[in-house]
């Protein structure tokens, strides 16, 4: 008898083990070598238990019945995780698979770069049956390796690419080009910016490098992307303008500045040019004095315009997917009311506090675009949105 507890002890010790690894490891990491384990674990303990019970050495009942039970909840459990397992194991071979194929890929386009084949990169980016995954390779490394050798063959590519309705590879090309940073590529990479053949990430980096250059091509791009509809577009272009400080863009800033104040005021800001603060400066001291006098102003016409501004937030919200022409009116309402508003929530701060804000924001009601009021008004002395 003390032999037979000798002997199952360490077994049934392997299958609490078993199980407790398991139970551990799998909630919070469904990772098919966890699994694994654990049923390897079960197995091996109930498996050692069951040769137990058929050499006679476990002749108790309730010994009998324990490992009929043990069975009966490992095959159980060996239901319920045998599906994870399979799936899980399918998983881990579609990523090293993956990984396997991306490694071979990178390989393939580090290798055209040591041999100086930039040719058969550029084809690579620019060849629409290729595997995206070979697209994409290809233009990093153009983007990370490609030498000064490069850049003709580079503008060449990107100019004759913008030139068709669907160019492939274009934002590749412009990016490696701008990588380089050779004054010769400024005209394409100007034409790329209008284009907006690249996202608003390079799309930044884009409109500083052509701000930088204070090249005439660069300077006549940004000022024609002050008029687009995109407002990220308009920043972006005023921002170059701000870091070029060329003073013959003075108007067409501050035509931009009178449709959009705020989205162009804080880009000439970023820019942090003693130019373009200048241009704002001057602006907003012509603004200032075209704006209605604020000080004299009587309740009832602040709460109008406030309900002026709800109303053209709730509209271009509205139709700007249904009604183009519904939505560039009430942008234009939107640029030319908001400086207003915020001058109407100084001057209530000024007036009377916090306090007289909320009594005149209980005014306006809880109409459709109250709330955005609320937050455009936060910063304001104490009022936080």
């Amino acid at each position: 008898m003390l032999g037979t507890y000798l002997i199952g002890a360490p077994l049934w010790a392997t299958v609490v083990l078993g199980a407790g690894v398991g139970w551990l490891a799998w909630p919070s990491k469904p990772e098919w070598k966890a699994n694994l384990t654990f049923l390897a674990c079960v197995a091996i303990g109930f498996g050692a238990a069951g040769s137990l019970a058929a050499m006679g050495l476990l002749q108790r009942w309730w010994l009998l019945a324990a490992c009929a039970a043990a069975a009966t909840v490992a095959a159980l459990i060996t239901v319920e995780f045998a599906p994870d397992l399979a799936a899980d194991y399918r998983k881990a071979r579609s990523r090293a698979a993956r990984a396997e194929s991306e490694s071979r890929i990178e390989k393939w386009a580090d290798g055209l770069a040591e041999r100086g084949a930039w040719g058969d990169l550029v084809r690579a980016v620019t060849n629409r049956t290729e595997s995206y995954e070979r697209r994409r390779a290809a233009g990093h490394t153009l983007h990370t390796k490609a030498g000064p050798e490069t850049v003709d063959l580079l503008i060449s590519e990107l100019s004759a690419g913008l030139k068709q309705p669907t160019g492939t590879g274009l934002e590749d090309l412009t990016v490696a080009l701008l990588a380089r940073n050779d004054p010769r590529a400024i005209p394409v990479l100007a034409d790329a910016f209008v284009a907006r053949v690249v996202l608003s990430q390079w799309q930044g980096s884009l409109a500083e490098a052509l701000g930088r250059s204070k090249h005439p091509a660069a300077v006549a791009a940004l000022v024609r992307m002050l008029e687009h509809e995109d407002w990220q577009t308009r920043s972006l272009a005023a921002l170059g303008l701000g870091l070029a400080s060329v003073d013959d863009t003075r108007p067409a800033l501050t035509k931009a500045l009178d449709a959009d104040p705020e989205g162009i005021r804080k880009a000439l800001l970023r820019a942090h040019t003693d130019w373009a603060s200048t241009v704002v400066k001057e602006w907003s001291l012509g603004f200032e004095k075209a704006m209605p006098d604020l000080a004299g102003m009587p309740v009832s016409e602040m709460v109008d315009i406030l309900r002026q501004l709800c109303h053209a937030w709730t509209t271009q919200s509205a139709a700007q997917h249904s009604d183009k022409v519904l939505a560039a009116k009430a942008s234009a309402d939107m640029r030319r009311l908001e400086p207003i508003a915020r001058w109407i929530g100084e001057e209530l701060s000024r007036r009377g506090g916090i306090d007289e804000m909320r009594r005149v924001f209980s005014l306006v009601g809880s109409r459709p675009g109250a709330r955005t009021l609320d937050m455009f008004w936060s910063g304001i002395g104490s009022w936080q949105g």
